[in-house]
């Protein structure tokens, strides 16, 4: 039989997908194993800690698993929901701030290589949003720009007077406008170089809908340039409503 070991993690639910009438498998982003796939049984189980609320996505959970060495759906021992949310279910622009986030890690995290820190930024975020009580409209902005550190993909810190033009498939800012389409004009070039290191200027930078939407479609396109397989949003549709 495969060695399994009994580890305990805190974790972070990305998607659930129904397996029969009391299973689930789960996708869950820990902090110690990075990502995972669980199968959670015998939801109708009285006995059982597993519930089907306990899943939904982005619930924040501590959970002893059992780590099989050759990875694969791994299965789950205990867990507990440690940070049940106080206001995301019940603000619709919270709601759909969680939801916009829950869409880009699903696509933009897939490795199942542990990373700490990334882990912890995705927590630190769930629990500000949830904490915040005004202002938090720029939070999903604030989170793209962060992300992108650690992903690997964080746009080069070169601004200047002279570079005032960032280039997306590049990644870094320049001279003039390249001779493709994907790049920023100099208001959100600035915008940019701003967000990524004065990230709590946020609030004032994107004062209105239309700027803060024009930021938000423009960095998925940079996250579309630079992740393999990062595919078309739902979210950002809903966000640009709801977030007027």
């Amino acid at each position: 039989p495969l060695a399994r070991m009994i580890s305990k993690t805190s974790g972070i639910v990305f998607k659930t997908i129904k397996y029969s009438d009391n299973s689930l498998i789960v996708k869950v982003y820990t902090e110690v194993f990075g990502l995972r796939t669980y199968m959670i049984r015998g939801l109708n189980n009285k006995k059982s800690s597993a519930r089907k609320g306990a899943f939904q996505p982005l619930s924040i959970l501590s959970l002893l698993v059992y780590e099989k060495e050759k990875g694969g759906i791994q299965s789950i021992r205990e867990l507990e929901n440690v940070y049940p949310y106080r206001s995301i279910p019940f603000n619709i622009r919270k709601g759909c701030i969680a939801l916009f986030i829950n869409e880009v890690i699903y696509s933009a995290i897939t490795s199942e290589i542990a990373d700490p820190a990334l882990y912890h930024f995705l927590h630190k975020t769930l629990i500000e949003l949830d904490e915040t009580e005004g202002h938090f409209e720029n939070l999903h902005l604030r989170f793209l720009t962060g992300l992108t550190n650690y992903l690997g993909i964080a746009p080069r810190n070169n601004y200047s007077p002279a570079n005032q033009v960032f280039d997306l498939q590049e990644g870094i800012f320049v001279s003039q406008p390249p001779l493709h389409v994907n790049w920023l004009d100099e208001t959100l070039s600035r915008k940019l170089y701003q967000m990524t290191t004065q990230p709590g200027d946020a609030d004032y930078l994107f004062v209105n809908s239309a700027a803060r939407n024009e930021f938000m479609i423009r960095m998925i396109d940079y996250y579309r340039l630079h992740i393999p397989g990062f595919g078309e949003m739902k979210s950002p549709a809903i966000l640009s409503e709801i977030l007027t």
